[in-house]
């Protein structure tokens, strides 16, 4: 018998009526963010070597037709949107869900034009399910080590793409099913290529399951009973329980990120760039820093695994090097993360000063990624404190969004990237154009190859 939980879900997912874009304005913003992060890590040595990996891959594009399976698209273009850990998160389930979704519903709507009508409901539903199942695996299960966007990620993939596809019931829980035997992924490949490969096997397995449950494949038809995905992967302190939980798509959970690294280093970020502003302020120069103490709440610093990076791919899991940078340039971008930045002398000496702390766990306590402040402090050669700052709120977050001047600009830095390595140019203009064609029978979907449904 199958629990309420599941049985909410498959309300969710297959009772939940298509809505437009228009209803959903966060969906838009949700794929315009997505996909400007796909194009600026379309070229990253990951994704190149994922796309040489696949039959046609090198020749397929986020914009073009699809030249290659379904799968295959989706595995690259999840491992795109997630090259450069420049992607949103949602912090309840301490993910990445719009790398996965954006990848499978884009791979699967390129399939099936005609179920482009469904898209922006399908994201959302897949939006406000993916946030329910972090809420009952609890910040547990990403301190025990799990990747919870490949792990939560292919259910959620799985819910989306059967909302765009209609399954009923019957067969949702089978492509539940089949998500759930394929949800993995460690945070020990943090700052390694398989860090972002995670999110493109999470979205082509959703994509895979929902495409093999449309086409019979079974499975448990209740895969959140006892010994089942909850009792498996949550850690030692669970989340809510999962009786209690309610899907609500109305809800703003996703966290814009402002700065292409682990969304760990943005409130140091934060707390640095406020710190650099008191000591510009005070015509003190950053040469004279001895000393750089950062503290946070317990479980805030767990994904920070590089003090002393030497890898682009590093140092995005580095509060040393984020905040070191931060109090030098004033800024966080993208060229922060290439070889010349990594190697630069002043970085690598401040951050040689920086060290970091957590505050101890209160009994009984649960580590929460948003909890409590982060604070820094700057102390010069004498022991006189230069500046002094904190952070509460994370930039970009749904309690701190981003102003739409700070979004335009992301989504322009973006593609200058993309056009930098591509020998093409895709203007702002033509991006929009493309992000907008996608919810309905537009220019963005004429394209892709249509292959016969399958009911």
């Amino acid at each position: 018998m199958s629990t309420t939980f599941t049985a909410r879900a498959l309300e969710l997912i297959c009772g939940t009526p298509p809505q437009p874009l228009a209803a959903l304005p966060a969906v838009r913003t949700a794929f315009e963010d997505t996909l400007a992060v796909t194009y600026a890590g379309w070229h990253e040595e990951v994704t190149r070597r994922v796309a040489s990996a696949c039959r046609d891959g090198a020749s397929f594009r986020p914009d073009g037709p699809l030249v290659t399976e379904p799968e295959n698209a989706a595995l690259m273009l999840g491992t795109g949107a997630h090259a450069l850990d420049y992607d949103d998160v949602n912090l309840d389930s301490s993910g990445h869900p719009s790398a996965v979704l954006v990848a499978a519903l884009l791979a699967a709507v390129k399939e099936r034009p005609e179920t482009a009508g469904r898209l922006a409901s399908a994201f959302a539903v897949a939006l406000a399910f993916n946030t329910g199942l972090g809420q009952v695996l609890g910040f547990g299960h990403y301190e025990k080590g799990w990747h919870a966007t490949s792990t939560v990620g292919p259910l959620a993939g799985a819910a989306a793409v059967a909302h765009l596809y209609g399954l009923d019931p019957s067969h949702t829980r089978n492509a539940l099913g089949i998500a759930a035997a394929q949800a993995g992924g460690l945070q020990r490949n943090f700052g390694s290529m398989s860090k972002p490969l995670q999110a493109g096997l999470a979205a082509a397995a959703g994509l895979r399951a929902a495409r093999l449950a449309r086409l019979g494949v079974t499975a448990n038809d209740d895969i959140f009973a006892a010994k089942g995905f909850f009792d498996l992967y949550r850690g030692e302190q669970g989340g809510v329980d999962p009786e209690q939980v309610t899907f609500n798509l109305e809800r703003r959970v996703l966290s814009v990120k402002l700065y292409p690294c682990c969304y760990q280093t943005h409130r140091p970020i934060a707390a640095a760039l406020e710190a650099r502003a008191q000591m510009v302020a005070a015509g003190a120069s950053p040469e004279r820093i001895a000393k750089v103490e950062l503290t946070g709440p317990y479980g805030s610093f767990i994904a920070l695994r590089h003090s002393n990076p030497t890898l682009g791919s590093e140092g995005k899991f580095s509060a040393e090097h984020t905040v070191a940078t931060a109090l030098l340039d004033g800024k966080v971008g993208l060229e922060h993360f290439e070889p010349p930045a990594m190697t630069r002398p002043d970085i690598a000496a401040l951050r040689r000063k920086v060290s970091k702390q957590e505050e101890p766990k209160a009994p009984g306590g649960k580590g929460v990624l948003e909890s409590g402040v982060v604070r820094l402090l700057v102390v010069d050669e004498s022991g006189r404190v230069m500046a002094r700052s904190e952070c509460e709120l994370f930039p970009g977050s749904p309690k701190s969004p981003p102003t739409p001047p700070q979004l335009e600009a992301k989504v322009r830095d973006c593609l200058a990237a993309f056009n930098r390595e591509a020998g093409r140019s895709m203007s702002y203009e033509q991006f929009q154009d493309f992000v907008g064609g996608l919810f309905g029978p537009a220019r963005a979907l004429t394209a892709a190859v249509a292959r016969p449904a399958v009911n």
